[in-house]
């Protein structure tokens, strides 16, 4: 296998457990009727810290009507509040819900589940060879992107 296949392989497979860890939390009964797609904009929320309707758009590189219709969707499900600006009047901050935060912990919770999983497949030695790899790509402003995400 070459270098470069081996990363995509590895991009494959954290991309496809993500998913269905994120599917997996979402398919317990208090999170019904949310998407894959909506728990992102929970996280944005989440990671952005009371951002406004345009910093999520931006964040997660959809149109501002994009964002509005799926935060609006989220407001109307108790996950995300909006508060108006003290700054700026014109302009609502978004925040989580408790609703919100259970749903932020219990996706935290898979994710754990995940990196418990590959930590017990791994030597010492490998984890501090991807720990290293991970400063690398860092100080390449790799990962500039997906900090603003998660």
């Amino acid at each position: 296998m070459s270098e470069n296949s081996a990363i995509i392989k590895i991009n494959e497979i954290v991309h496809w457990r993500m998913e269905n860890s994120k599917k997996d939390v979402l398919a317990k009964t208090q999170f019904f009727g949310l998407t894959v797609n909506l728990l992102t904009y929970v996280e944005a929320v989440y990671s952005l810290d009371s951002p406004s309707l345009g910093e999520v758009a931006h964040a997660l590189n959809v149109s501002s009507a994009s964002a509005s219709v799926a935060i609006n969707k989220l407001i109307d499900s108790g996950y995300i509040g909006k508060q108006r600006s003290t700054d700026d009047k014109r302009i609502n901050n978004l925040h989580l819900t408790k609703k919100g935060e259970r749903l932020i912990n219990a996706n935290k919770d898979a994710v754990g589940v995940f990196v418990d999983e590959i930590n017990s497949v791994l030597t010492e030695k490998e984890k501090e060879a991807i720990e290293q790899i991970y400063m690398k790509l860092k100080s390449l402003k790799i990962d500039e992107d997906t900090n603003n995400r998660h």
